[in-house]
Parts: structure tokens; sequence; C-alpha cells
């Protein structure tokens, strides 16, 4: 019987910077920073093409993003309005209110339904007979312990939630995956046993899955086949040991090498001059070489090649709220404190009565025809003054079923045009259940669908992939959803019944049904699964 892969694989021949971003042994070495040159002799004096192509992507892509998160944060602000009325709300303070944000549903709607439940393991390879079985079953158990000992070491169950929001926000997310690895002595005895090369032997004992946004992260794909990724470009803002001033990074990664660059400091970084290679050692190999074979990032993407906020067709909608909500804070003083009127005759004696207003008092050095302030202030509860008669009265204020009408369609306009459900906005819609509920959350629910195959096979592949660092090939990874739905009312029963009665088996209608699948066959399983079987 064959006896199970090595938990960790060993490679020879690569420097340990090969597989983590290195740690900071001496300063960094780049051509034209400091003077001096290390390495190779033929390293790039400036960015390649496919560096600035790259930065030039990320960067006209970042806006977008951006505005995305603004969006989902409730910092979309105002539609721009009259510059006077614009004047008049800031100085009633309107324009301090935080913005209602109803733009973050969609994206909850969708990230906070896709739960994964379980990551299975199972072996790829056809048992012939007794003992092949036995080696397979063994297989498929040590991969499902290494499986169960990433998740644990890289917190997935909460990276995975991370990672559903990020790409329900951004449209599009990434995970890293790469061997975490330590180096070994010369002289050990797992060298001499194996009789492999002293140089640079270092060893895989783990695999690191960190979640990457689409902010610093992109990749790119061939025009020929748009499902070959062709290589990726990760860039960030990063200060150099013992500098003040920041430099920009940018990583490329291809299938089988790995460029760092980094930029020059006050340098036009759309110049390909503004760009050497990043170097740690004096001596390093560069581009380094990539052991894995691969690209190490998994694109998840509700779209292709590129996604979509879930929340997009939101942004309009939004922003008409926010115009109402301003609008109406504006109004809320008058309706506390109304804005009143006097009319005097012009035979009283004091007819515009300056002395009972303190901030307009009486001034017989004072030019009619000069400048100054009305007395006629729009604030809550001014009392204008005006001679032409005798008679008192209050300015009605603005309606708030102005603005609450419209808020309402706004909302409507904004659950129609995401394909949310109404009663996901809170305090909207008739909460429904039975088969209204499915009927009603359709949408939703097809979109939800859509979105497990599409991130469901990118987690497969990335979980296949570790597998294969770890030194496990030939296993298959099954990504098991959450149900979407469950059975609750009694139509949802009387389904049930009719597809057991028309020959549909037990397990098979329950899971259907929404029923968690080893949860029914425990059921069934258990000595009272006979008469679950006949009650159902």
């Amino acid at each position: 019987m064959p006896s199970p892969p090595r938990l960790a694989q060993v490679v020879y021949q690569q420097p340990s910077s090969a597989f983590n971003e290195p740690a900071y042994k001496t300063p960094y070495f780049s051509p034209g920073l400091d003077g001096g040159r290390s390495g190779s002799d033929e390293l790039p004096n400036k960015g390649s093409a496919d560096l600035m192509d790259a930065l030039a992507a990320l960067h006209e892509a970042q806006p977008a993003y951006r505005a995305a998160e603004q969006f989902y944060n409730g910092d979309a602000g105002d539609l721009h309005t009259n510059p006077r009325v614009a004047e008049l709300l800031a100085k009633a303070g309107a324009t301090e209110v935080e913005d209602f944000n109803y733009a973050k549903v969609p994206v909850d709607s969708v990230s906070d339904n896709l739960q994964i439940r379980a990551v299975t393991a199972s072996s790829g390879q056809d048992a012939t007979d007794e003992e092949s079985d036995d080696a397979t079953d063994q297989i498929a158990q040590h991969a499902q312990e290494l499986i169960d000992e990433l998740r644990k070491v890289n917190q997935l169950d909460a990276e995975e939630q991370v990672l559903a929001q990020n790409v329900s926000k951004h449209g599009d997310a990434y995970l890293f995956v790469w061997p975490a690895s330590e180096q070994v002595e010369p002289d050990t005895d797992l060298t001499d046993e194996l009789d492999l090369p002293n140089e640079y032997p270092t060893r895989v004992v783990g695999v690191d899955m960190w979640v990457n946004d689409a902010l610093t992260v992109r990749a790119f794909y061939s025009t020929e086949n748009p499902l070959l990724c062709t290589h990726v470009i990760k860039s960030w803002e990063w200060t150099a040991p013992g500098e003040d001033k920041a430099r920009q990074r940018a990583t490329l990664y291809y299938a089988d090498r790995i460029e760092r660059w980094v930029s020059q400091i006050d340098r036009d970084l759309e110049k390909p001059e503004s760009w050497t290679p990043y170097l740690v050692e004096d001596g390093e190999e560069w581009p380094a070489p990539n052991p894995t074979g691969r690209i190490p990032f998994f694109h998840f993407r509700n779209r292709r090649p590129y996604g979509l906020p879930e929340h997009i067709s939101a942004y309009g909608p939004q922003r008409l709220i926010n115009k109402l909500i301003i609008a109406h804070a504006g109004t809320i003083d008058f309706q506390s404190f109304p804005q009143r009127y006097l009319l005097l005759s012009p035979k009283a004696e004091d007819v515009l009565m300056n002395l009972v207003d303190p901030d307009f008092p009486e001034d017989d050095q004072d030019d009619p025809e000069g400048g100054g302030r009305s007395q006629f202030r729009a604030d809550p509860s001014a009392v204008w003054k005006i001679p032409g008669g005798v008679q008192a009265g209050q300015f009605s204020p603005a309606d708030p079923g102005v603005f609450m009408t419209p808020l309402d369609r706004y909302i409507r306009s904004m659950a129609e045009l995401t394909k949310t459900p109404l009663d996901e906005f809170v305090g909207y819609g008739q909460a429904l259940s039975g088969e209204a509920r499915k009927v009603g959350r359709k949408p939703l629910t097809d979109k939800l669908r859509n979105r497990e195959k599409a991130y469901g096979a990118a987690w497969q592949d990335a979980y296949e992939f570790a597998l294969e660092l770890l030194g496990l090939g030939d296993v298959t990874v099954n990504i098991e959803w959450a149900p979407l739905e469950s059975a609750s009312g009694l139509e949802d029963w009387n389904t049930i019944s009719l597809k057991v009665q028309t020959g549909v088996p037990v397990s098979q209608a329950l899971q259907e049904a929404g029923y968690e699948r080893d949860v029914v066959e425990g059921w069934l399983n258990d000595e009272t699964g006979a008469d679950l079987m006949r009650r159902v």
C-alpha cells in the first residue's frame, strides 16, 4: 500500500526570498538610488513595458473602486446644488447630517448570505481493489486534515467573509496563496538522507492564504484565451528603513518569475525612468524565479473579465436620497419654531418698532441707500415687521410629505435596480412567508446561486493549489455552501410530500428543501430514520 504524501516538500537552489516577502537584513539595493549596483550587471535601468501598462490599468480602475467604497461607507455626499441653496443649508447645519446609507444594503444582502458551510476533500485516484481503496481513503483523510489546518492557521472562517464583502463591494477581490518556508541547515539529516544539494535548501512547512482587495491588485488575461491569466500586479505605498518619504512598490507575478520594482522619491510614477528593480541582498537574483510554476493569485469576480459593485445601480438613488435628507434637515427647525410676520399700521408712532428688536436698534445716522443687513431674517422663530396694515401670522414650513414620499420611491427604485428584496431595507416592504417569500426573493436567490458558482470555483482552485504546495496532488476539493432557504411553511412541506410520493428519495427532497446533506443523512441513519421517512 503506498504511503501518504509528505506534509512538506523540499525545494532547493532557491533563495528564501523567492517564497516570502523577505525580511530586511541590509538596506535595499537598487541602481540609481544610491549610486551603486547590486546583483546582475544586466539589471534594467527603468521600468518594463509590462510594469508601466499594469500600473496604468491599476490606477485607471482605482477611482471606481474608491467610489464603491464611499457609497458603501456612506460618504458619497450630496448632488451639486445651487450655490445659494448650498449656502443656506450649510448655515442651517444640514450638510453635517451623515448620509442615510441605503446603498450598502445590496452589498450586505449578497455577502451575508454567502456562507461556506464546509470544505471537504476526496481523492482523485480510482480504487480498483481493497488495498487501493484503503490508500485512497488515507489520501482523502490526510487532505482533509491539511485543509482543516490551513483554515485554522489562516483564520479562513473570518477571512472568507472579508473576501465575500470585498468582492460584493468592489466587484473584484483576490486571494494570495504562497508557500510558507523555512531554511534547512545544509548538514541536516534530511539533506543527507535524500542526497540533495545543499545550496539554498528551503522546506515548505505551510501555506499562506491572504485576502487582497482590488485597490492594490489587478489580474490581466490573454486576449486569445480569456481564461488564461498572463500576469498579476500588486502595488502599494511603502517607506524604506531610515527614510521619511514614501515610495511606491510594485510586484509583477508571472508563472515562471517574480519581478519586484520600487519607485524613486519625488519622481513621476508614470515614467519608466522612475522605476528600478527592488533588491534586498547584494547579489540577489533578479527577477526571482517562481518556484510554484503558476501565478499565486486567485481572482474572485462577479462578472468577467472584471466585476462590478453589487450596489452600482444604487448610486443614483442614494445621491437623491442624500439630497432629500439634507433639504429636509434644513426645514425641521422651521417646523419646530415657525417663522412669523407682523404687518403694522403706518400711522403707528414707531412703525418698525426697532427698539423691540435688539438685533436692529434705531440708528439716526443710517443711510437708507447704503449697504448693510436686511432686518428680514430667514431664520426659525424670526419675526418680519412690515408696515402696511394690522395683521399677524406665520409662514407654513415645508410639508414633510414632500420629502418622505420621494424617499420611499427612491428606496423602492434601489431595490428594483439591484434585485434586492424590499424587506432587506429595514422598515420597508411587507414581511412575507412561504411561497410568496420565495417568489419575492427569487431575483436575489438566482443572483446568489450565480455567485456561489463563480466564487466556489475560485475557492476550489485555491485549495487544490495549496494542497499541491504541500505535496498532495490528485485531490478534489468540494466547497459546500449553506442553504439559501429552507422549508418553513405548510406549502413547503406539501411540496416535499408530493416529491416523495412521486418517487424522489427522501434525502434528495429534504436537501432540495434547504436542509444540509450531512444533517439529512444523520436523520435518516439513526434509529428514528424509518419513522422520519414514514412521516415525510
